[in-house]
């Protein structure tokens, strides 16, 4: 349980303390305001965590489970080393 209108980021990256996690998923009542989940997602990227909000009511749908995917492989991609060229 976390307070709606407390510092989010704060909560999320305490939770990721000393974790080996890779990815966070946090369902919530509503989508998260641009400001909110821009503030958690650079400070979990810069530690290789990726992070994504779900809305409640999302669950339910086929798609969500697409755009995790996708999501989890376009963030994990993007943290490779770019391969030198020969």
């Amino acid at each position: 349980m976390y307070d709606a209108k407390g510092d989010l980021r704060s909560i999320v990256t305490s939770q990721m303390e000393n974790s080996p996690m890779k990815a966070a998923f946090l369902l919530v009542d509503k989508a998260l305001d641009d400001a909110r989940r821009k503030a958690i997602v650079s400070e979990l990227e810069s530690k290789g965590i990726y992070f994504q909000d779900i809305p409640l009511a999302q669950v339910e749908k086929k798609a969500l489970y697409t755009d995790m995917l996708l999501g989890l492989v376009f963030f994990f991609d993007s943290q490779k080393p770019a391969e030198p060229h020969s």
